[in-house]
């Protein structure tokens, strides 16, 4: 027995429940996958070709007008609660206006490639992808009719959302809602960066440049007895051969960072940097060896023993 996805989506494969071709309001989707033998996969295979040459014989310019209807159609008919914008408008306006969008008209990942597909309609859906990145794209996939039918006058329907990176990682997301509140998020976490669990090390280029093993960390929230998140003055340390040191005095607005450690043993040590351009992974989390640079200054006895230039990789702690 083999297992065989569409021609037309092999990434994803969907199935809607209980929905009629003429009723696309009804959005409960579930995963589906089909096992068919050796002996009925070429006849299934013509067939899902014939199928798609068919789609393709309804020419671009259906695929155009599929695209056009996605693009213009009101975010606020497609889902309660969001914005008037057209649809085209308020995905550029979270991606990123600069970013590449691709459109593309397929099957939604329907098609099975098996005998099942014979005669049957083919639901019909435009997907915007975004490509943020070499390490992220973005991709929402809407449901506007069924192949035979064509395009249906009605709200589209919401098929997937997905943010990944190139090796199959990331989030799935279920509505327009929580995708435009993860984009707000990236971006506020893209201005500035967030420190609260995270560890900063020199850079494995710059180890050279410090004798010591060193790593730092500062926190601005604080968490309360019911798990609530708030906000705090600033604090942390940093640790110099296993040696601890906490600060006395720092600076941190999420683009700048400086401090001054309390003195141990007859040595501390200052720090002016300023966080780097950095790229966020599909869950969210930093990506970049190099998302701090800065002067680190060693005193001892009070007096300027030393001062080096470096740059920090960050890590979540515990890692």
């Amino acid at each position: 027995m083999q297992k065989h996805t569409s021609i037309w989506s092999v990434t994803r494969v969907f199935e809607l429940n209980k929905i009629d071709q003429n009723d696309l309001m009804d959005r409960t989707i579930r995963p589906v996958t089909t096992s068919f033998s050796r002996r009925h996969f070429l006849p299934a295979l013509f067939l899902s070709l014939t199928a798609a040459s068919g789609i393709h014989a309804q020419g671009s310019a259906e695929s155009r007008r599929a695209i056009s209807f996605a693009k213009s159609y009101l975010v606020s008919r497609i889902e309660r609660g969001m914005p008037t914008q057209q649809f085209s408008v308020w995905y550029r306006s979270l991606v990123g206006r600069s970013t590449p969008v691709s459109w593309d008209v397929n099957d939604c990942g329907e098609q099975t490639g098996t005998l099942e597909d014979a005669g049957r309609d083919i639901p019909m859906c435009v997907e915007a992808e975004a490509i943020l990145s070499t390490q992220l794209s973005i991709s929402i996939s809407l449901q506007v009719g069924m192949f035979k039918h064509r395009i249906a006058r009605r709200p589209p329907v919401v098929r997937f959302i997905s943010i990944s990176d190139p090796l199959g990682g990331g989030t799935s997301l279920n509505t327009l809602l929580q995708f435009q509140r993860t984009m707000l998020q990236r971006a506020k976490d893209l201005a500035l960066f967030d420190p609260n669990d995270i560890v900063f090390y020199v850079s494995d280029a710059d180890k050279k440049l410090f004798d010591h093993d060193l790593d730092m960390w500062v926190a601005t929230k604080a968490e309360s007895r019911t798990g609530r998140t708030y906000p705090v003055k600033p604090y942390g340390g940093i640790s110099v051969s296993q040696k601890k040191l906490k600060f006395r005095n720092t600076v941190f607005n999420g683009k700048i960072w400086t401090f001054e450690t309390e003195t141990v043993e007859n040595v501390s040590y200052q720090f002016e940097g300023k966080f780097d351009r950095y790229e966020l992974d599909a869950h969210g989390a930093v990506i970049g060896d190099n998302v701090l640079s800065g002067t680190l200054s060693t005193f001892v006895g009070g007096h300027l023993k030393d001062r080096v230039s470096l740059r920090f990789r960050s890590a979540l702690q515990g890692e």
